[in-house]
């Protein structure tokens, strides 16, 4: 007998023996401490989490036996929630932190989430962190430096000194870098070199000098697509990372959260991780997918198996992998990444129906993480109790006179405003999922008879109850539940914070300080909304500061004035340019408008030009 037959008997038969009870009987024959009710429910919605293995982990007590040794029935009683909430408090939680993309606005925002969850004493109790390019960077900057330079979680120069390197990195920005040598050097060494043989050898003529300012950008591009990539990985490993492999960020005699780098394959579309520990690539290990991938039973199941990278891979290349946005950068290429896995020639056919052809050679071309996920939970879903997402990809906003021409203006055409609803939609797709995820949960806990073996149906099934879940999002919705008593960023700046550009350029202090100060405080008002237990009984002051150069903006943002406000507010104005110029001088202009000159000297905190 089937289970959804079985499901649909044993409904019946709950049915026929209440009709002969009254509601205060016992007419299932429990303990005294299960006095059944007459508004009695069977589960059947989740017989598609529970598989086959639900008849398995839902045992009853002396109400049915089936002679095919199937037994199993989830019933509401008065007292289940309670006892279920103390059998799995033994268990061990799970608590994952994912930081999504989102360029250098990203990474301001998750290093100051990552600056209040080290004081809450949250940081440490981490055991997966996942990041998406921006989010990547921190992430994988983080780990480096707890790793080689100290821990950052305890010791405050340590953690001083990876704040004070990130920062840098943002301020110096790595666009510039670049462009000045993946672009300008070689487009300008050709055109000197071009200008020199047309003048030696052709007579310059209108149409000579015409082709040549043509040829010389067309010649610069080329050398950008096929190095843009590689010299942003130089920039990585110059600034932050140095020669440090993957697995050189989970030393064996230090306990470490595991770090997943995620990115995208064009061959296939498929999810690639970079892990700092050895992922099970086993043929057992990797059997249930190949179960998916092959059998009639999942012969509509689209999901394909994450591409596990090997350790040795350095970990400037796999940030630069996670970071490459499409339309910018040129993919990466790594060849041979499976020869460790399922190696042996009877496996190739395995490993193909895994990953397709590409994973014979294993020759893949790799773009920007967040084309495949951009909040990096896809992961961690399956594998955490708790879940932080701290979401520096602001979400799509209304756009009231939305162009009607395909690419102009740029970052607005209908190519462009496409793409944006497209990760909007993914991003609410992943919001869907966590959801649902924590709903099995509660309703499990809700009929709490199959807790006896939560633990088991864990580690058989390779996946975990998601208890809870937090979205801290760089634009807050109308309705978020804001604390009154705590510290935050003045309303009107989170819209313009949430429209910085998302790019490698660099960014000015006001930018980076307005990005930190808003995850920093943040993270405490979602954490009490949303996830109470995870906060300590008593949490430390919000106390926002910089070492350094950057000490000023901690007493800034402590209780700044209404036209302190307002500069700041006319600062981020322009934030959203892409165009360093652009910004530079609409901040000027504002200065001379508004009468607004200050040095340094006068006002620390009036750096508004960066």
């Amino acid at each position: 007998m089937s289970w959804p037959r079985f499901l649909e008997s044993v409904s019946q038969l709950v049915a026929d023996l209440f009709a002969d009870h009254p509601a205060d009987a016992d007419p299932v024959g429990l303990s005294e401490d299960f006095q059944a009710r007459r508004d009695i429910h069977i589960i059947a919605e989740d017989v598609a989490l529970l598989g086959d293995h639900a008849p398995r982990l839902m045992p009853i007590r002396n109400l049915v036996h089936w002679s095919s040794g199937i037994s199993g029935l989830i019933v509401l009683m008065d007292k289940g929630v309670e006892l279920a909430s103390e059998r799995t408090a033994s268990i061990r939680d799970v608590i994952g932190l994912a930081l999504s993309g989102g360029g250098f606005r990203a990474t301001a925002f998750h290093l100051g989430v990552l600056k209040r969850l080290r004081e809450l004493g949250l940081l440490d109790r981490i055991t997966h962190l996942s990041g998406v390019s921006g989010g990547s960077i921190a992430a994988a900057h983080w780990t480096y430096s707890a790793a080689f330079i100290g821990d950052n979680c305890s010791e405050d120069e340590a953690w001083e000194r990876f704040e004070r390197s990130l920062i840098r990195v943002m301020l110096v920005g790595a666009r510039r870098f670049i462009f000045l040598f993946g672009f300008l050097f070689p487009a300008t060494v050709f055109g000197a070199a071009a200008a020199a043989g047309v003048w030696l050898w052709v007579e310059p003529s209108l149409t000579s000098i015409t082709i040549l300012l043509g040829v010389i950008p067309a010649f610069g591009y080329l050398v950008w697509h096929y190095s843009a990539s590689r010299f942003l990985e130089a920039f990585y490993e110059k600034r932050l990372f140095g020669k440090a492999k993957l697995g050189e960020l989970a030393p064996s005699n230090r306990d470490f959260p595991l770090l997943f780098l995620n990115a995208t394959t064009l061959n296939m579309g498929h999810h690639l991780l970079f892990a700092t520990k050895p992922i099970d690539v086993s043929s057992v290990g990797l059997l249930p997918a190949k179960i998916r991938r092959t059998s009639s039973r999942y012969a509509l199941h689209r999901g394909m198996p994450c591409i596990p990278m090997p350790l040795d891979t350095s970990v400037a290349k796999a940030v630069a992998a996670s970071s490459a946005f499409p339309g910018v950068f040129a993919p990466l290429r790594f060849g041979h990444v499976l020869d460790h896995v399922l190696n042996l020639p009877w496996e190739r056919k395995d490993k193909e129906a895994l990953w397709g052809k590409s994973a014979i050679d294993g020759n893949f071309h790799v773009i920007d993480g967040g084309v495949f996920d951009n909040q990096g939970t896809d992961m961690l879903v399956d594998v955490c109790h708790h879940l932080i997402i701290s979401d520096g990809a602001a979400a799509l906003k209304e756009d009231l006179s939305p162009s009607s021409w395909q690419l102009w203006p740029p970052g607005r055409g209908v190519f462009f405003r496409s793409q944006a609803i497209i990760y909007e939609r993914l991003r609410e797709l992943g919001y869907r999922r966590l959801e649902d995820r924590q709903k099995s949960f509660k309703t499990l806990q809700t009929f709490g008879i199959c807790y006896d073996r939560l633990e088991d149906f864990e580690r058989e099934r390779k996946q975990t109850f998601l208890k809870s879940y937090s979205y801290i999002e760089l634009l807050t919705p109308d309705h978020f539940p804001w604390q009154t008593k705590k510290q935050r960023l003045p309303s009107e700046l989170i819209p313009l914070v949430a429209n910085i550009r998302t790019d490698l350029d660099s960014f000015s202090e006001v930018e980076i300080a307005a990005l930190m100060f808003h995850g920093y405080t943040l993270i405490d008002h979602c954490l009490s909304a949303f996830q109470p237990h995870l906060l300590p009984e008593t949490s430390p002051p919000l106390k926002f500061s910089l070492k350094e150069e950057f000490t000023h903006w901690g007493e800034f943002w402590d209780n700044p004035s209404d036209h302190e406000i307002a500069r700041v507010a006319g600062h981020l104005s322009v934030s959203g340019s892409r165009s360093r110029v652009w910004r530079w001088f609409g901040r000027l202009l504002r200065e001379i408008v508004f009468g607004w000159r200050s040095s340094r000297e006068e006002d620390p905190s009036a750096s508004w030009r960066g």
